[in-house]
């Protein structure tokens, strides 16, 4: 059976506080795949001291969420499975786009961000240990600001990347259900796992609010989480 090793969701949300972990279970969940989500709040815990991890049946270890969808495609059922090679392209260049601005957004926001922060740093606490609680958390949080600022997100203003990468994909999703067509595809795991890890960011920035204000991704968000069976609560 494949275990997947992921940060637990937050208090009252049925998705890892990650986004990379996200996609991943997503993906298992769409294609029917037996797996076993283990909850793995300590990253140090990981060979690559990152989360997710998959643990295969044979015995093999994966430590990156792409390459994880990548032997999944390969071992099928795979999503991609009759998608022409243009779009499967057009997917990927969309997902290379959108998925680090949409993602450091979220991590601006929770990690950088003073007023995020301080409701974000109760999650980070209760993964660890009591006796590190008190000084762990401020540690971490200086290791996100330093990886934020590496990405490009060093001010409220960055925020605009995210703003643009959530209208990309609004313009890209149109009228049509999914990313790629009438059914979820690979695209559809990867960008749906960064939207709903930003929909439900503790207060307001600017690409939540554009995201919160588009009714088309609004709809687009629970469409994809009634396909993998999350029952997402109300963000309005």
């Amino acid at each position: 059976m494949i275990r997947l090793h992921q940060f637990p969701p937050p208090e009252g949300l049925p998705v890892s506080a990650s986004p990379y972990c996200t996609k991943v279970e997503l993906y298992l969940r769409l294609t029917a795949r037996e797996h076993e989500v283990v909850s793995a709040p300590d990253p140090r815990k990981s060979p690559s001291k990152t989360v997710p991890w998959v643990t295969w049946s044979d015995g093999g270890v994966t430590t990156d969420s792409s390459a994880i969808l990548e032997r999944l495609e390969r071992e099928g059922p795979a999503l991609d499975d009759g998608l022409p090679e243009a779009a499967r392209a057009r997917g990927e260049q969309l997902v290379a786009r959108v998925e680090s601005p949409i993602y450091f957004s979220t991590l601006f926001s929770a990690f950088v961000d003073q007023e995020g922060w301080m409701t974000h740093r109760e999650y980070v606490k209760a993964g660890l240990p009591w006796l590190l609680r008190p000084i762990v958390p401020a540690f971490i949080r200086r290791s996100q600001v330093i990886k934020c600022a590496a990405n490009g997100f060093t001010s409220a203003a960055d925020y605009a990347k995210g703003v643009t990468a959530v209208e990309e994909v609004s313009a890209a999703l149109g009228d049509a259900p999914f990313l790629s067509g009438d059914a979820p595809r690979v695209v559809d795991c990867c960008v749906w796992a960064q939207l709903v890890g930003l929909v439900y960011t503790h207060h307001a920035t600017p690409p939540r609010e554009a995201l919160r204000g588009d009714a088309r991704l609004a709809d687009y968000i629970t469409r994809v989480a009634a396909r993998g069976g999350y029952p997402l609560p109300s963000w309005s």
